[in-house]
Order: C-alpha cells, then sequence, then structure tokens
C-alpha cells in the first residue's frame, strides 16, 4: 500500500499516461511521413524501438524527479505546496496529448477513410517489357505479367487493378506520380522478361507509388520449365514486402506442359486483341494446348470465350465445352460464370443465374472479370439496383479505365438514380480514352439528368449527325432544360418535318418536356409503325417524366413490358470478408 501510495504521489501513472499518449501520436506520425518521404519500414520499427526502450528511463525519472514551476528537482528536495501545479502542469499535458492523439485518431478513421482507397494495400503490375531478340514473344512478356496479376488478385485484402486498366500503360514511358494519382494505388510493379530458347529471365521491381521510392528488384532465372515456380516467388516476395496477411496458403500457379503453356498464352494475347479475323487462330491455338493438356480448364474457358464472341457462334460447340469445365472443375470460377450466363440469357432462369454466381464468387470473385459484371446485372434485374450500383462502383474502382464497364455503370445509375456519381465514373473513364459518339452520348445522359445541361449539351454536340448515337435529341433535351425554347421549338421543328424521322424520336422529346397527350400520341405511331415489341425502348429513364401518367404503367402493362417481381429470387453473394466490407462501405455511403 505504501508503494502505491508512493506512485500516486510521485505521480508516476500520469506521467506514464502523457509518455504511452505521445509515444502512440509519434508512431502514427511517423507511419504517415516516413513513407512519404523515401524512408522504409524499417525507420518506423526504429521509432519503435527506441521508444520502447525509453519507456523504463522515463518511468525510473518520474519516480526520482517532480517537475515543478522552477523546473526537474528532486523528489526529496520538492516542498509539498508545490505539488498541486505540478499536478495541473502534468494533467493539462495528458488532455493535450489526448486530445491530439482522439482528434488524429478520428481523422484517420472517418475522414481518410472516405478517400480514393490510396492508403490501403494497393498494387498495379504494369505490362513486362519483351526483352528478348525476338518480338514475337511479347506475348509470353505480356503473358508472364499477367500470371502475376492474377495470382495477386487471388489475396482478399489486396486491392489490385485489373488487365484492362494495366494495359492502358503498355508500351508507354510510365510516370509513376501519374499512375498513383489516376489509379490511387500504393504500389506499382514493373519489370521485364528475356526469352533465349529455354531460358526465361524474369525481372521485376516494386515501387512505392507515392513517393517513386525503389522498395525491392530482384532478378528470377530458370528455364521454361520453371516459370511456374517463377511467378509464385516474384508473388510471393511481393506480398512479402507489401507486409500482406494471408488467412490461408499463398496463391500458387497450375503447372501444366510447358509446350501447351506457351499454345495457351499465345492464343490468349491474340484473342484480347478483339479482332474478329485473328479468332480462328485464336481457336487453333487454344485446340491444341487442349490435345497436349485436355484438363487444363483456362484453356477450356477462352475457347468457349472465342467461340461466344465470333461472328459464327454455335450456341451448342460453347454449351458443349461449358459442361466440359463444370465436369472437370464444378466448383470453377470459370464454368460458373459461363453456366450464369447461358441461365440467365438463353434459359431466362434467374435462380439458376444466382446459384452459379454464387460459386463463381466463392472459388474466384475477380477471375473471370465478368464474375462481378454479372452480379452487378443480376441484382439489378431482381430488384437490388443500390447493390447493383455497389457491385459497379466497387468494380470500377479495380478498373478505372475500363470502357466496356459504362454501359454497366449508366444501366445501373439510371436505374438508381445516382447520375451525378455516375457522371463522375465515367468521365474519369474519359480521362483513359477518347470519347466515341455512344460514350459521349452515355455521359450526355448522365449530366442530362443530373441536372447539368450545359454540361450535357457540350457532349452531345460533339456527336457527329452520321453516327449511331442520336446527339440531336439529346441537344434539344438540353436546350428545354437551359430555357433556350426559341432554339429549342425551331430545331424541334426541323426533326419533325425531317423526311423518314422515327416517330420515337419525337415521342422521347414530348415525353422530356412533359407535354404528355402529344407524347402518348407519337407513342402509338411508333407502335402502329414498328410493331408491338418497340414498346420496350419507351422503359427507360428518359421517358421518367411519364412516370405520375397512369398511361404509362398501363402502355408497360398492356405490352407486357412492366417489371417483374423479382423478390422471391434468393441470391447472396459470398464474397471474400475485404470485398464485403468494400461493398458494404460503398452501400453505406449510397
Amino acid at each position: 500500500m505504501q508503494f502505491l501510495y508512493e506512485l500516486r504521489r510521485r505521480r508516476v501513472p500520469q506521467a506514464t499516461v502523457a509518455y504511452l499518449a505521445g509515444a502512440w501520436l509519434l508512431i502514427q506520425i511517423a507511419d504517415t511521413v516516413f513513407p512519404r518521404v523515401g524512408l522504409s519500414d524499417a525507420s518506423i520499427t526504429n521509432v519503435i524501438v527506441v521508444l520502447a526502450v525509453g519507456f523504463i528511463p522515463v518511468m525510473m525519472i518520474a519516480w526520482v524527479f517532480e517537475w515543478t514551476p522552477a523546473g526537474l528537482v528532486r523528489d526529496s528536495n520538492v516542498a509539498a505546496d508545490t505539488a498541486p501545479g505540478a499536478t495541473r502542469s502534468i494533467d493539462r499535458a495528458i488532455i493535450v496529448l489526448l486530445a491530439v492523439a482522439v482528434g488524429y485518431f478520428a481523422v484517420d478513421k472517418f475522414v481518410a477513410d472516405g478517400e480514393a482507397p490510396q492508403s490501403a494495400n494497393s498494387i498495379i503490375v504494369l505490362p513486362f517489357a519483351n526483352l528478348s531478340s525476338d518480338p514475337e514473344q511479347e506475348y509470353f512478356a505480356d503473358g508472364m505479367s499477367e500470371e502475376i496479376l492474377n495470382l495477386l488478385a487471388k489475396v482478399d485484402g489486396l486491392r489490385v487493378i485489373s488487365r484492362s486498366t494495366a494495359w492502358t500503360y503498355k508500351g508507354k514511358d510510365v510516370v509513376i506520380s501519374d499512375v498513383h494519382k489516376k489509379t490511387g494505388v500504393s504500389h506499382v510493379l514493373e519489370g521485364s522478361v528475356r526469352r533465349a530458347g529455354d531460358q526465361v529471365r524474369i525481372t521485376a521491381q516494386l515501387i512505392d507509388a507515392r513517393t517513386d521510392a525503389h522498395i525491392w528488384s530482384d532478378t528470377f532465372d530458370g528455364r521454361l520449365e520453371d516459370v511456374f515456380a517463377l511467378q509464385d516467388r516474384i508473388s510471393g516476395r511481393i506480398l512479402t514486402e507489401l507486409q500482406v496477411r494471408l488467412s490461408g496458403e499463398p496463391p500458387a500457379a497450375q503447372p501444366i506442359s510447358p509446350r501447351a503453356y506457351e499454345l495457351f498464352l499465345r492464343a490468349r494475347h491474340i484473342a484480347q486483341s478483339y479482332r474478329i479475323d485473328v479468332y480462328p487462330e485464336a481457336i487453333a491455338l487454344l485446340e491444341s494446348a487442349l490435345d497436349i493438356e485436355p484438363d487444363y480448364v483456362p484453356a477450356i474457358f477462352h475457347l468457349a470465350f472465342v467461340h461466344e464472341i465470333s461472328p459464327d457462334s454455335d450456341e451448342s460447340v460453347v454449351r458443349a465445352l461449358v459442361d466440359r469445365m463444370a465436369e472437370l472443375e464444378p466448383d470453377s470460377s470459370y464454368a460458373n460464370a459461363f453456366q450464369s450466363w447461358f441461365a440467365q440469357m438463353y434459359d431466362n432462369d434467374y435462380q439458376a443465374t444466382a446459384h452459379f454466381l454464387e460459386k463463381a464468387i466463392a472459388d474466384d470473385p475477380l477471375n473471370p472479370p465478368q464474375v462481378l459484371t454479372r452480379t452487378a446485372g443480376l441484382l439489378r434485374n431482381i430488384g437490388r439496383p443500390d447493390e447493383a450500383y455497389a457491385v459497379t462502383r466497387f468494380n470500377m474502382a479495380r478498373d478505372p479505365a475500363c470502357i466496356t464497364c459504362v454501359n454497366t455503370v449508366t444501366r445501373t445509375a439510371r436505374q438508381t438514380g445516382h447520375y451525378e456519381e455516375a457522371l463522375e465514373l465515367i468521365n474519369g473513364v474519359l480521362t483513359w480514352h477518347e470519347a466515341t459518339p455512344l460514350l459521349r452520348w452515355d455521359v450526355g445522359v448522365m449530366a442530362l439528368q443530373a441536372g447539368k445541361p450545359a454540361e450535357a449539351l457540350e457532349y452531345f454536340d460533339a456527336i457527329p449527325r452520321d453516327s449511331n448515337a442520336p446527339g440531336d435529341l439529346g441537344r434539344l433535351m438540353a436546350l428545354h432544360d437551359l430555357d433556350r425554347l426559341a432554339e429549342f421549338e425551331q430545331e424541334f421543328a426541323e426533326l419533325r418535318a425531317e423526311e423518314g424521322m422515327h416517330p420515337e424520336s419525337v415521342a422521347r422529346i414530348y415525353a422530356w418536356t412533359r407535354q404528355n397527350d402529344a407524347a402518348f400520341d407519337w407513342i402509338q405511331k411508333t407502335i402502329d409503325l414498328h410493331g408491338p415489341a418497340v414498346v420496350r425502348n419507351f422503359k427507360t429513364d428518359l421517358y421518367s417524366r411519364l412516370a405520375d401518367d397512369p398511361r404509362y404503367n398501363a402502355l408497360l402493362e398492356d405490352y407486357g413490358f412492366s417489371d417483374e417481381d423479382m423478390s422471391h429470387i434468393q441470391f447472396d453473394p459470398p464474397y471474400p470478408p475485404a470485398i464485403r466490407a468494400e461493398i458494404d462501405r460503398i452501400m453505406s455511403e449510397l
């Protein structure tokens, strides 16, 4: 009891609290600042060690000495009446330190978390340079970097930028700070591949994208048959450098015959060009690979994919390949991604679609990339549009340059009403690609629906008149919303007088400008001219201003286009924990 009394009298507990609060704050500051000025993680560790070692001497000083208005004095020389003032000084110091610590925690927790995911572990794998004497070996260099990317993407909690965005840097002089700014990643992996006959050399270097500081680089040599082990070593080293905590074994490449693997990489490289004229070559290479490795599911998947997107696609051929995948690996994301497509598009069985997507997500939600795209589509179709939009947002964070994702973004946003956020996403895509007429139309519609007609007009006016996007209709809607009514009336009259004018165009303008009677007259003209199937065109948000008119819902119901109740469809996507947390976070912001 006497010892405890002395501890309190000498104010050792107050000194302990002050020291721990100050030490915690210093560690947080070091953890934030050191990486940005090029210092390694070892420097942060040194700070922690010094603070830990310093704890004992500080406690000894607190026992022996007392802080007084006159400075630091031995406890035995301190008069009793100086203690209250000293206590108040120490207490004020503790309060200040704790206030700063709590403030730092609040900013870190509630403000920083709302920003782009730049502070989280994230990486982009840039396409490796082909340093082989044969330029035809580019497919092999691309294949190595893509395989490492796919291995890293399997790690829950590591945000890996997808291939379609990473490959926009192919063949360009890369400025690391620009990569960080556009993608928000904390790390960049770049490298090169040199192949001479059966010998392979892969050089890789990991860079801190926030500071442009090199963290690690190494060279890996082996024979062609060793490439799978090389991929595992490189991905494993990266996970170690990023200090990623694994919940199980690290992902590993699937070894197959070197010759079959070479054929597969070449075929995938050709297929990813999306040129119709080379599809037969890709098919022949994949069939040759499967002659050697008949059970290699990735090759079967890509063979089915190329057949599916070919102009002379044969459904029976694709189904046979999908059945083959399902027989070999019934839980594979490759097989189940395709089965979900058939269940929805050909069989109109949404419950089966949900079943197959759940299995695909459980195996690998990120590969093939169609898994999350179809997840968003299913959620949208079964009446869960906010979840669909959250999945779309998550997908776009991984693939900010994904031009094929724009359609998913626009369809989901136009169902949920998240026009302004979708406008921001699409404008982000436009920083990567030159805008096509259809892309200008999409972003113009988003701007129009977001209440920004002036911005919408700029996009609509940039659409060529001879394109397949109706820029003239968008212009009319924007002019009306800008109250430029004289221009609107004149150009609308010119549209109605055009020879061969489509009546649905006129119906759309009347609907947008809330001239309901005229809109329904022209809707009927459209149906009379083009048949009942055209009614599906009226079921878009461009006709949303008719929604309050009972004739609109009656029209959709009469022709069988009213919304079907899909609430009975059971769909519980088994996302990995980190993906689940991120999608839930996005949902909470909607």
